[in-house]
């Protein structure tokens, strides 16, 4: 890979720095988050851009200040300089998939923050959420003021954030310098 490097980016899914987040998001078996920023470290020192993803975003469970301050000063430690993140988009399929992985608290608390979204069918040829699934997106409201919260601990380490969310008003929302 270092011989590579001029020519090479690397993309490392994290959605979590907490194992037991990232075992309840992708299932049990993957590689464990210190095991990923170690070799995000070693990609950064042989100059090979990485970007991280942080994908899914869980609201009220990864997206809060104390935990993307820590997540942010963990990722620019290591030498990440760009991050894509993207909130949960709920399916039947990941809803059944997330329940029994979440505490009774976390579980309440999803189903609250998706109870007034509507569920969406895909247009035909163009979802990318799992084929024809019908899905919810957060409300804008919960999604934007996420998003600060992102955008803010990541401009306080340097690191540049891509949100791919689906559009939501951003006239408000910038990065505090």
């Amino acid at each position: 890979l270092k011989s590579l490097s001029p020519r090479l980016a690397v993309e490392l899914g994290l959605p979590s720095l907490n194992p037991k987040h990232c075992d309840m998001l992708e299932g049990p078996g993957g590689e464990a988050p210190a095991d990923r920023l170690r070799f995000a470290e070693i990609l950064s020192a042989w100059e090979i851009p990485v970007r991280v993803r942080i994908d899914p975003l869980l609201p009220m469970l990864t997206d809060q200040k104390n935990v993307l301050d820590k997540f942010f000063n963990a990722l620019a430690r290591v030498g990440v300089a760009r991050v894509a993140i993207r909130y949960l988009v709920l399916t039947p399929q990941r809803a059944k998939v997330l329940s029994p992985r979440l505490n009774r608290l976390h579980r309440e608390m999803m189903k609250a923050c998706f109870a007034e979204s509507a569920w969406q069918k895909p247009t035909k040829g163009l979802s990318v959420y799992d084929g024809a699934q019908p899905f919810k997106r957060l409300p804008d409201a919960i999604r934007s003021s996420g998003h600060q919260r992102v955008l803010n601990a990541a401009s306080r380490v340097g690191v540049i954030v891509d949100i791919m969310d689906p559009a939501v008003s951003y006239t408000h929302l910038r990065a505090h310098e």
